[in-house]
């Protein structure tokens, strides 16, 4: 194999992933119900009433390894579809699959029939209905012991820090079968709390969105409203949000960071702040791609940068090669590069800082990806008595920012239902990355560097 530079255009990272989502559900009546009445308000906002089962969470070993296996390369595959879907040529992407699946875990631990079927196919979900609830807890216990663990220190006394949460918000009176709640707390260790989304909609809404907030540790951007603030008659919002905050296990110099060029989707080469560092890294080569994994201090989180090679010079667009290969990028391949991830003596890597955020609407990419019923007449008898329940939308508002200090990534999503390689690697051209917990193999995110120029949103 030829050791060419390696060059990813890299940086110091400490970074700080976090994912939220929302499913706000319309109309309903039975088992537990909330009072009736508006809630009471205080400092011009609803007062919230907690619903919330006795009983304990599950343990991390209730599911099986197997399980948690399927489970990962369920999730694997449903994030490589989505991001074949998303990507589009000229634009940075980024997102957090992670957690739009627990957000859409629990509508689905909610729906019945047809409704959870395709929400299990959209999400590439072929573990039993009733199991899946189970796995998902226990990854996510998994992911939230991360910073626990003495195997994820490095050797200067770092840890990774990750933090999930999960909230269910309910239209006051709204009623709701005594099973669902009893697998709220089980599994997601969640309660429901009742607000008047319908009449103090920007209280109630201040509320959801404050608690997103501080969970992900970021305020909203002025450019993103969530779904709850929308939708009317408003039922129910489902959250959840995921936090990471992790520094380079290799810390970069800034001083080694200087202006080198950088190769758009249309073949126009641009020059952008690039930064290196040389360590032993996990590398790999394939016949379209050259592939690095930067781990996190105590190396239980890392970020893998996978650069398609470059295309012949008769190609008109270098850049738009990354577009061919992950057209091409199944979980077999996947797999087969982290497989081959190999140390091959000392290697420069080269990576871009860069800063931008996405807003996206997956309505539509759900629905082509089979979820069409949750979003007409969706069936969700599994949590509530009430008929005429439907998605109204799926939002995700996502960024992330890399420097020489560190790297700080987030998402915010919402899930609304209404009535109704050796030597050196210079990743110089479009690459796709991918966050990823190595002892569990769950990607918390993913996402493409077209343009390190490009910031704001997109």
């Amino acid at each position: 194999m030829s050791r060419p530079r390696l060059s990813i255009m890299t940086v110091c990272v400490c970074l700080m992933l976090m994912a939220s989502a929302v499913v706000a559900v319309g109309c309903g009546t039975s088992a537990v119900e909330s009072s009736s009445t508006s809630a009471p308000k205080a400092a011009g906002r609803p007062q919230p009433v907690e619903l919330h089962s006795n009983v304990a969470r599950a343990s991390a070993a209730e599911a099986s390894a197997e399980e948690m296996a399927i489970l990962v390369a369920d999730s694997q595959a449903f994030a490589l579809d989505l991001l074949t879907r998303l990507s589009h040529e000229g634009s940075n992407l980024v997102f957090s699959p992670w957690g739009l699946l627990t957000a859409l875990s629990m509508t689905h631990d909610g729906a019945r029939g047809v409704t959870q079927q395709e929400i299990a196919a959209a999400l590439h979900l072929s573990l039993p209905s009733e199991r899946v609830p189970v796995a998902v807890n226990t990854i996510d216990l998994t992911l939230n012991s991360t910073s626990m663990d003495d195997a994820s220190t490095s050797a200067d006394g770092d840890s990774p820090e990750f933090h999930s949460a999960t909230a269910f918000w309910a239209q006051t009176g709204e009623p709701f079968h005594q099973e669902y709640l009893d697998l709220l707390a089980r599994y997601y260790g969640s309660g429901i709390t009742t607000l008047d989304f319908n009449g103090d909609r920007e209280g109630a809404g201040r509320v959801v969105a404050e608690w997103l907030a501080q969970e992900i540790g970021r305020e909203f951007s002025s450019g993103w409203a969530p779904p709850v603030s929308q939708v009317w008659p408003l039922l129910c919002v489902l959250t959840s949000a995921v936090r990471l905050d992790a520094l380079w296990e290799h810390q970069f110099d800034p001083a080694m960071t200087r202006p080198r060029p950088f190769t758009l989707d249309d073949g126009t080469e641009i020059t952008v702040d690039t930064m290196s560092v040389s360590s032993d890294f996990l590398v790999a080569e394939g016949e379209d791609y050259q592939a690095v994994e930067l781990p996190y201090a105590g190396n239980a989180l890392t970020f893998l940068a996978i650069l398609p090679t470059d295309p012949p010079a008769a190609t008109p667009s270098a850049g738009g090669n990354l577009t061919v290969f992950e057209e091409g990028l199944t979980p077999t391949k996947l797999a087969a590069i982290i497989d081959g991830l190999a140390g091959e003596g000392l290697t420069t890597v080269s990576l871009p800082k860069f800063d931008f955020q996405r807003n996206l609407d997956l309505e539509p990419t759900l629905t082509a990806m089979g979820m069409a019923t949750a979003f007409k007449q969706g069936d969700f008898s599994g949590m509530t008595p009430t008929v005429s329940w439907s998605i109204d939308g799926v939002a995700q508002q996502a960024y992330i920012e890399v420097t020489e200090q560190g790297t700080k990534a987030g998402a915010a999503t919402e899930v609304t239902i209404a009535a109704g390689i050796g030597g050196s690697l210079e990743l110089n051209r479009p690459f796709l990355f991918l966050i990823r917990h190595v002892p569990s193999g769950a990607l918390l995110f993913v996402g493409e560097v077209r343009d390190p120029r490009s910031a704001g949103q997109q």
